[in-house]
């Protein structure tokens, strides 16, 4: 969690929306598909990358490639609206931060592929007497102003209905990873262009 100098009145007053019709139920989202472009998001795309950085190569222990921004975008999520189940395509890292939302304003809902087994295969479901990460097929996040949730492209993921009484908005974005990837016969060289 961290606080970041957004300007409202730019996001309310002067980023084009449109009206989700196809992957989304309900709500807005930018026009512009690569908002972190834009030299007011600059504080916040260096941020987001520093983050994500330090994740990648000290957590993970990456030792190649670098990353680079894919996409980005703002979500607008009034009463009543919310995001269906999906994953990010053409992306490998993916992240949310969260510029204003209230109680009640949907949790953000993670879920285990099916066609990837957890403790054990999904056709075997012995009863669990208390759930936690190593036994959880779904996970659920409850966000707060300046929060940022960073997680793999291809991790399912969904908003619950907001029901707060206020506007949700968030900024969702893709990285991708570039440059000298493997050793030996399995070397490649990706440019994102």
């Amino acid at each position: 969690n961290f606080e970041c100098d957004i300007d409202m009145n730019y996001i309310v007053n002067q980023i084009q929306y449109k009206t989700y019709k196809d992957k989304n139920s309900g709500g807005r989202g930018s026009v512009n598909q690569s908002i972190l472009l834009e030299k007011e998001f600059e504080e916040l795309r260096n941020r987001i990358e520093s983050r994500l950085s330090y994740f990648l190569y000290s957590v993970l222990k990456f030792t190649q490639g670098n990353i680079k921004h894919a996409s980005s975008w703002i979500n607008w999520h009034g009463q009543g609206d919310w995001a269906e189940l999906h994953a990010h395509e053409n992306s490998v890292y993916s992240g949310i931060y969260y510029i204003k939302c209230h109680e009640n304003c949907g949790r953000l809902w993670f879920h285990h592929p099916y066609s990837i087994p957890t403790f054990s295969s999904h056709t075997v479901q012995p009863e669990i007497s208390e759930f936690d990460i190593y036994n959880s097929k779904r996970f659920f996040f409850d966000p707060k102003d300046g929060d940022l949730v960073l997680f793999p492209s291809h991790l399912e993921h969904r908003t619950e209905k907001n029901l707060s009484g206020e506007d949700r908005i968030c900024l969702a974005f893709n990285y991708f990873i570039e440059g000298e990837m493997g050793s030996s016969t399995n070397m490649i060289n990706c440019k994102i262009s």
